[in-house]
């Protein structure tokens, strides 16, 4: 570590040395130089923990890039290494000096760039260009915009770049992980968020030169994102404590085994709602559907429950898990959904008797993620996926929409050919009491006696080392079995 670390102080010293005659700071920057610093350790104070949300809320890229024509490219340089140095929350001295460097340099390439793009710098409060004081004429929009915006665009992107290239740099390259490929793709997706930091940038040149309102302006500008933090801190405040609220509702008087069997038609659930592109919206209400789908439930559920003679109990159940879960407003297309996962494509399931497109989306993605968790009875691992499709093509605009079906071989790269499957299930596998519906999705309780009577599908064990191919646009982590581990108590 130590080695790049020296060699990222001394290219930072080089380019920020050639790039410092575009604007070289003096003791007259002193004041704007520490308003800068304080926003800068304010901004990164305003970071979420990654312990409380999934996303970064900083503007120190805004502050950096704004130093660039305020106070030249060494002052953006030390702002980089000061906003590092002075985060609270680097615990050890190896985070701050690697961040501290890592701003520095992105400052120092940012500056350069600048400097090619012959931007605009700020002396004694006068916007000037390669020492000649730059004229507004009567189109001052457009050349502001060419000699401040284009050019902190440019600085802007080779930010980015730099960033990327220096943790690709200290990231190991190892084949077996995703990591490398993961933080390209998280980087990209800052794109946006970062050319936005560019546009701030702009204004808080433009108001503080131009505008005459010097240090105001950067007050003006850095307020509004302050309160954004903070409202967004509380919207993730209350997403936290959604999320605790359905996992409590979820797991409260569940076994081992219908948890797992949860997190398993979670995952299914998740790529069934991407692949058939639904809305985050209405794929957040499927989430959450197949995490509450068991509330409700007593005992066993066997096939008999579903298709036969005592299918008006798997009905109930739904029904009284609508009639808690209905209560909870933002629960409400979850609630729905587990009500309606028992109503069959042809319109002869229950408790509404609805049918094809009158079941919501939300309902019919269930009953096929349910499915593809319990449906499952070959002894043979490596034809499990085959032989599952198969079985709901069987079923297909009968008990299940065909697009679900459809949705599901695709995520699990299922052939539309799979009728060369020629491994027959296991003798009496899936058979029910519901004629030509063999392995309806079957919940199991606690009791293995009672979910290994008749109609129950033949639990099957994995072969040693068997894993499931990963669910494509599931984000399941490499290697994750998505039908290991046990369902009623019974390893699967």
């Amino acid at each position: 570590m130590l080695v790049p670390l020296l060699l990222a102080g001394a290219l930072t010293a080089v380019i920020t040395s050639w790039a410092t005659d575009m604007r070289p700071m003096g003791l007259s920057d002193a004041f704007t130089f520490t308003l800068l610093l304080v926003a800068a350790a304010a901004s990164a104070g305003l970071r979420f923990d990654r312990s409380e949300e999934r996303v970064s809320f900083s503007f120190t890229a805004v502050v950096l890039l704004a130093a660039i024509p305020l106070v030249g490219p060494l002052g953006a340089v030390l702002l980089g290494i000061g906003a590092a140095v002075l985060d609270a929350r680097q615990g050890w001295w190896q985070a701050w000096v690697f961040n501290g460097l890592m701003f520095g340099l992105s400052a120092a390439v940012a500056s350069s760039v600048y400097k090619l793009a012959h931007g605009a710098v700020m002396i004694e409060g006068v916007l000037t260009v390669d020492g000649r004081p730059l004229l507004l004429g009567e189109e001052p929009a457009g050349v502001l915009t060419a000699s401040v915006g284009v050019p902190l665009l440019l600085a802007d992107a080779a930010f980015l770049a730099t960033n990327l290239v220096v943790l690709l740099t200290v990231t190991p390259r190892d084949p077996t992980t995703p990591s490398r490929l993961a933080l390209v793709g998280g980087m990209l997706r800052t794109v946006p968020t970062f050319l936005a930091w560019a546009l701030v940038a702009f204004v808080v040149v433009v108001l503080w030169g131009p505008g005459g309102l010097d240090a105001i302006a950067l007050l003006l500008v850095t307020a509004p994102l302050v309160l954004t933090r903070h409202m967004h801190g509380l919207f993730s405040a209350e997403r936290r404590t959604r999320t605790g609220l359905i996992r409590a509702i979820a797991g409260a008087g569940r076994d081992d085994g219908v948890r797992a069997h949860d997190e398993r038609v979670v995952r299914y659930a998740d790529a069934l709602a991407l692949e058939m592109g639904l809305r985050p919206a209405d794929r957040a209400a499927v989430h959450d559907a197949a995490r509450l789908h068991t509330v409700g439930m007593s005992g066993p559920c066997t096939a008999a429950h579903r298709v036969g003679e005592r299918r008006d109990l798997a009905v109930a159940s739904a029904v009284a898990a609508d009639q808690v879960l209905g209560r909870i407003d933002f629960l409400a297309d979850a609630a729905r959904a587990v009500r309606l996962e028992g109503e069959w494509f042809d319109g002869t399931g229950g408790p509404d008797g609805l049918r094809a497109d009158a079941i919501p989306v939300h309902a019919r993605i269930l009953a096929v993620a349910d499915a593809a968790d319990v449906l499952v009875t070959t002894s043979d691992a490596s034809r499990a996926d085959a032989e599952l499709v198969r079985r709901l093509r069987s079923m297909a605009g009968r008990r299940f929409d065909p697009a679900g079906v459809a949705a599901l071989a695709a995520v699990l790269d299922v052939a539309e050919d799979v009728d060369e499957f020629d491994g027959p299930p296991e003798p009496g596998a899936g058979a029910s009491a519901g004629a030509g519906d063999a392995g309806v999705p079957q919940h199991h309780g606690g009791d293995d006696s009672a979910a290994a009577g008749a109609g129950a599908p033949v639990a099957r064990t994995l072969p040693a080392g068997r894993t499931t191919r990963p669910i494509r646009g599931a984000r399941a982590s490499r290697g994750s079995g998505l039908r290991e581990g046990t369902v009623g108590g019974r390893r699967r």
